[in-house]
Formats: C-alpha cells, sequence, structure tokens
C-alpha cells in the first residue's frame, strides 16, 4: 500500500490517522446502503432519444418540436432557440462555449421536417449531471401525465412528480406539478365556468329527453348570478307513487368544486329496503330559504301520495322550520344517532348509551317506559335533555303505524351520499349528467334483477326477517316490479344542443382561509389516531393556530405552612405547659425534620442520651421514642404527632425534651 512503518513493523502515526480517514469516509457513504437503487430513475421512454442522425425526418414541424425537448430533458441539457418558424428551425446548446447545433428545414412536400447536414451534433461542453431541467415546464409535465391522471383519478401532485422521476430523471417543482394536474383535470372534466353557461340549455335538454319532469334553473335577475337547480324525474315519482313507502329522507351535502355549493336531495326506500332517489337540488348554500324553496316545488307531486308522508333527517339548518312551514300535518322524525351525539357530548358512558338506544328501539310503550325510568334515575339531566323532543320524533314505539317501516336513523342517507361521491368534485353540468346516467343504470339494473323473482312472492330482503318483523304490502315483488317500471332516458349529445339565450355567470368565488379540506371532521369520541393533547385546553388534537376553547383550570398545588421558629420563651412555656421539670442543662439543641425529631445534648449525660440511652432514648426508645414510638411519637404518633399528626402537626417538630423517668416503659 506505500505505507511507512517503523523499524519494527508496527504503524506509524501517520498511518493510522490515514486509516482512520478512510473508516470515516466508508461510514458517510454507507448510511443507506441503498441509496443508489432508490434514487435511480427508470427510463421507461423508446430507444429514439438516443441519438440524431443527419437526414432524419419528422412528419411535422410540431413532432420536430416534441422529439428535440423530449431528447433535451433526457439526455440532461438545456437549449435555446435561435429559429422557431413553421418552415425552419435552429437550436444551439444552452452553453454558450458549446458548439452544438441542429437545424431543420421544411421539404418541398410542405409538411416533412428533415435534419440539414449543417448540423453539429458533438457537444463540447462539459458535461454536467444535473437533475432539473427548465425544458420540463408545466405544459410539458401535463402531457406527460395526462394519460396517468385519466386511467387513475386518485392520482395527486405528488404522484407526479414522482412519476416525472421515475421515466425522465428529472426533479420538478411541487408548484409546477399542481399546475399540471390541474391542466390535466381540465381537459379531463372540463372548465367549472363551463357548468354555469350553459345550464339553461342544459335543463331544456333533460325536460327533452324524459317529459313530464321537473328541470328548473334559477338566476338572479339582478346579478344574472345562477342560484340553483333542480331536477325531478317523472319515472322515480311515478315509482315512489305507485308502490313505495310513504317514507322521505332530507340530507344536503356539499360539493367539493372550484365555486362550491350544495346539493339538498329527497330520498325514499323500495319494499326491498334499497335506495330510490327522488329529486334533487343543487343550490348556493343550506339555509332556510333554500329548504323552504326546494319543498315547495316538490309539495304538488309529494302530497299525491295515498298515506301519510313521514319525513326523517337529521335536524340540518334550517330544515326543521321549512318542514313545518310548507308540510304541517306529516309526521317528522329526527335521527337518533345524530340526536344522541348531541347528548353525549355532556352525559358519556357506555352505561347511559345503553339506556338510551334501547329507548329509541324499544316496540313497545312499556319497554320504553322502562329504560327512560331508570335513564332518569340514574341521570335526570340526560333524560331532561331527552324528554326535551316528543316520543313520536325517535322513539320506535310511538311512530305512526302509516309509514310501516322502523328506522329511527338517517343512515340510508349516508349512503346515498356516498354513492354519488364520485361527481361532487366536478362541474355543475358534468355533475347533473352523470347523475342522470347513474340513475337510468340503477332503474334498468333493479327492474331486470326482479324479472328472476317470484312475482307473487316476497322480496328478498323480506323472506329473510320474515320471521322478526310484520311484512308489509310494500314488500311484494309486484311492487317492487312497479316500482322500476318507467325507464330514465340519457341526454343527448351536447353537440346537439341549442345556444343559451341567456349569459349565466357563477357564483361569486370565495376563499375560505386555510387549505381546503377533504376529511370529514371526526367526533370528539372517534379514534384520532397519533395526536397530542393541547396543553392550553387539554383537548386532543387541537393546534395553538386553531384552538378556540377557554385555557383549562391550572391543577391545585398544595403548600406546606411556614414552620414555627422556637426560641428560649416558647420552649418555656411549652415546658409549663406539659407540666415537665426545667431542664438542669440549658445546653441544648434540637434537630427536627420532617417525620423525624433528634434531640441531643451537648453533654454526655447517660440519662439524656439521644442516640442509645434507655430511660430517654429519642431513637428508639418506648415511652418517649420521637421516632417511632406510640404515646409522644413526633415522627408518625398520633397524639402528640408534630411531624404528620393531627393535633400539632406543623410541618415540623417543635422541641420535645424527654420525659421524667418514672413515665419510661420497661
Amino acid at each position: 500500500m506505500g505505507h511507512k512503518l517503523e523499524d519494527d513493523g508496527t504503524p506509524t502515526q501517520e498511518n493510522i490517522d490515514r486509516l482512520d480517514e478512510e473508516l470515516m469516509n466508508f461510514a458517510k457513504n454507507t448510511q443507506n446502503i441503498f441509496s443508489e437503487e432508490d434514487s435511480t430513475p427508470i427510463k421507461n421512454v423508446g430507444r429514439e432519444y438516443d441519438k440524431l442522425k443527419i437526414g432524419m425526418v419528422w412528419g411535422n414541424v410540431f413532432e420536430v418540436r416534441t422529439f428535440i425537448k423530449n431528447y433535451a430533458i433526457i439526455n440532461k441539457f438545456e437549449y435555446y432557440q435561435v429559429k422557431n418558424e413553421n418552415y425552419r428551425l435552429r437550436y444551439k446548446c444552452g452553453d454558450e462555449k458549446c458548439e452544438w447545433m441542429r437545424y431543420v428545414k421544411r421539404n418541398c412536400d410542405g409538411h416533412t421536417m428533415e435534419l440539414k447536414s449543417t448540423s453539429n451534433l458533438t457537444h463540447t461542453c462539459r458535461d454536467k449531471v444535473v437533475d432539473k431541467n427548465k425544458l420540463a415546464h408545466t405544459g410539458w409535465v401535463a402531457n406527460e401525465v395526462e394519460q396517468l391522471i385519466r386511467s387513475v383519478r386518485s392520482t395527486r401532485p405528488c404522484d407526479v412528480q414522482k412519476a416525472i422521476w421515475t421515466k425522465y430523471g428529472v426533479n420538478v417543482s411541487y408548484s409546477t406539478a399542481w399546475n399540471a394536474w390541474t391542466i390535466c383535470m381540465k381537459r379531463i372534466v372540463g372548465f367549472y365556468d363551463e357548468g354555469y353557461i350553459i345550464m339553461l340549455e342544459l335543463t331544456v335538454q333533460v325536460l327533452l329527453a324524459n317529459p313530464g319532469i321537473i328541470s328548473t334553473c334559477s338566476i338572479d335577475l339582478m346579478t344574472n348570478e345562477w342560484t340553483g337547480t333542480c331536477i325531478l324525474y317523472k319515472g322515480s315519482m311515478e315509482g315512489w307513487l305507485n308502490e313505495c313507502m310513504p317514507l322521505l329522507r332530507l340530507d344536503g351535502c356539499f360539493l367539493n368544486g372550484k365555486y362550491g355549493g350544495v346539493y339538498l336531495s329527497i330520498i325514499g326506500l323500495d319494499g326491498n329496503k334499497g335506495l330510490f332517489p327522488i329529486a334533487v337540488f343543487f343550490c348556493r348554500s343550506e339555509c332556510t330559504e333554500t329548504w323552504k324553496k326546494f319543498l315547495e316545488m316538490m309539495e304538488p307531486s309529494l302530497n299525491l301520495h295515498r298515506h301519510r308522508l313521514n319525513f326523517i333527517s337529521d335536524r340540518l339548518k334550517g330544515l326543521i322550520e321549512a318542514v313545518s312551514s310548507v308540510f304541517p300535518f306529516v309526521n317528522h322524525k329526527f335521527c337518533f344517532r345524530y340526536m344522541y351525539k348531541n347528548m353525549k357530548k355532556y352525559h358519556r358512558g357506555a352505561y347511559l348509551e345503553k339506556l338510551a338506544w334501547g329507548a329509541a328501539k324499544a316496540w313497545k310503550q312499556t319497554e320504553n317506559k322502562e329504560f327512560l325510568d331508570q335513564l332518569k334515575l340514574d341521570d335526570p339531566a340526560a333524560y331532561d335533555r331527552l324528554h326535551r323532543e316528543p316520543y313520536e320524533r325517535w322513539c320506535r314505539s310511538h311512530f305512526d303505524l302509516s309509514a310501516e317501516c322502523e328506522h329511527i336513523t338517517n343512515n340510508f342517507s349516508e349512503s346515498f351520499n356516498n354513492w354519488i361521491n364520485k361527481v361532487r368534485d366536478k362541474p355543475l353540468h358534468k355533475a347533473i349528467e352523470k347523475l342522470n346516467l347513474m340513475l337510468m343504470k340503477l332503474m334498468y339494473d333493479r327492474r331486470l334483477k326482479a324479472r328472476e323473482w317470484d312475482q307473487n312472492g316476497l322480496v328478498p330482503r323480506a323472506i329473510t326477517h320474515i320471521e322478526k318483523i310484520y311484512c308489509s304490502k310494500y314488500h311484494i315483488v309486484a311492487k317492487y316490479v312497479a316500482t322500476y317500471n318507467l325507464p330514465i332516458h340519457a341526454i343527448d349529445d351536447p353537440s346537439e344542443w341549442g345556444q343559451p339565450g341567456y349569459t349565466v355567470l357563477p357564483l361569486p368565488l370565495v376563499r375560505g382561509p386555510g387549505r381546503p379540506k377533504k376529511q370529514r371532521i371526526k367526533d370528539q369520541d372517534e379514534v384520532l389516531g397519533n395526536c397530542r393533547r393541547y396543553g392550553k385546553c387539554g383537548a386532543l388534537g387541537h393546534m395553538k393556530k386553531t384552538c378556540k376553547c377557554p385555557s383549562a383550570q391550572p391543577s391545585r398545588t398544595s403548600t406546606r405552612q411556614r414552620n414555627r421558629l422556637d426560641i428560649n420563651n416558647s420552649r418555656a412555656e411549652h415546658r409549663r405547659n406539659i407540666g415537665a421539670p426545667p431542664p438542669s442543662n440549658t445546653n441544648w439543641r434540637a434537630t427536627a425534620t420532617r417525620g423525624r425529631c433528634i434531640i441531643a445534648k451537648t453533654g454526655n449525660n447517660a440519662t439524656s442520651n439521644t442516640r442509645r440511652g434507655e430511660t430517654s432514648n429519642t431513637w428508639r426508645g418506648a415511652a418517649s421514642n420521637i421516632r417511632r414510638g406510640a404515646a409522644s411519637n413526633i415522627g408518625r404518633g398520633a397524639a402528640l404527632n408534630i411531624g404528620r399528626g393531627a393535633v400539632s402537626n406543623n410541618g415540623k417538630a417543635p422541641f420535645q425534651p424527654p420525659r421524667p423517668a418514672p413515665y419510661a416503659a420497661t
């Protein structure tokens, strides 16, 4: 190795230092033995970008521009354009000292482009291994990942970054990936503004494809801004009126598009307990005004049912007032899951939960009364909270028999929200078209499925539970078939539509503070995962920027009282109070600690020996044992316990002289 050794063959200090340096470098380079494999991109592009040859031909000028850009990105260099015309192109390397130059010119046929011999295809610049390239801009990234996003709709900007690095070995910024992802989504689903511009014509096309339905578009005449779109299909309404239960679910959900908004829905149940969408209303916000407007449009059709209507809802904002105003004589039930969710904020516990749900699920009023009486006995405040609402709105035992349905929760509305979750982030016109296709498929599939059943028998759901529940007429297969008898037709292609005669503007774009939330806000008792407890309010998952809870009360800390300082006068007074004789030797000093009091005399008197005496032994004696005795135990005694006692405990024991000899225990 060329290392110098000492005469006796031992290594020198220089060899040892050099070896230490080599070992340190080796340790640094091997901290991650898979770093090379993890960071090496997988070039998944064709070999056509490996070399350039004089005389290469491309079909048109656009193919040339695409080829040279991909060639430069793959081969890790940049260029600038000297000539960029439709008949000739000239590029030079980004390094001014490099002689690389490419010249492409159009042939005589008028479209073919050829690489001319005047080009210099050799790079004279020094090779630079870089992972960034200014040619990989937003437009180029969008063209490269568009097919990926079309195939995998859940692709996010971070996935776009990984895809470009894997394919080309180029790192793009997150902002570039985000802009490219936005461009691709616009190409796939369309522009959000377009949905409002063609909304009037869209409602006309829906009406033409399905005669007899309700299809409206509301506009603010002062600002020409869109305010709402309501769609009620005739096939859904006729099927519900004929052979469906008079039970309707009212619910709303937010739209996740650019301009936001909400959609309100009315959902029923068929004879097989399946979801049966009836009407939807896309609007700007959820309030009493919008709910009242929606229900007023539906009121003439819904009142055609032969039985008394029954609504069930989650007590949404403005819904109770709107229902009582438009339908004053209907049965309006409340979802008990949301009622208990509000109740458990103040009254928690598995036992109270069992009593509350038992009262709601009870089939008989006597059983309901037993659960409520027990709840009143255990927690009167929880009973009063449930007792505020009429029993007809949440107790199964008090339901109106005309509904012929035992539901006490609004869970099937959550199933509908999950069913249309894929259209919530689409532009408005795309959402309506997609919803139309989904309803078409639903009606067709269930109509086709019912043909295989016994037409004179019961639906499968009723057969499964026939021993547990009463079977009503709505569970007969013939009724189920009549529900899905009328079809829903598709909308014509947009190329065949006419021009809208009125310009509709989108909603005002309002941006809230912070990043838009995509996930549901979890309840307090739900599992929050690995979250920390905020020290100010003591709640899990809270943060300093967003917490609005009041500060938690600080825990009380016990403070010890200041010990009284013994002086000669106080010692003499204490001795007179207990009837003790004055000391024969005044050269005393007292040492008092918590749980231990040692009285020491500076002399060597055997009678008052403070360590191991017999008569007045203050360490381990009997009668006047000050450490662990009984009568006058100052360390841990009862009557005169001054260390931790009850009568004269002041934190530390005051001066305690030894008792006379007659009182000592033998």
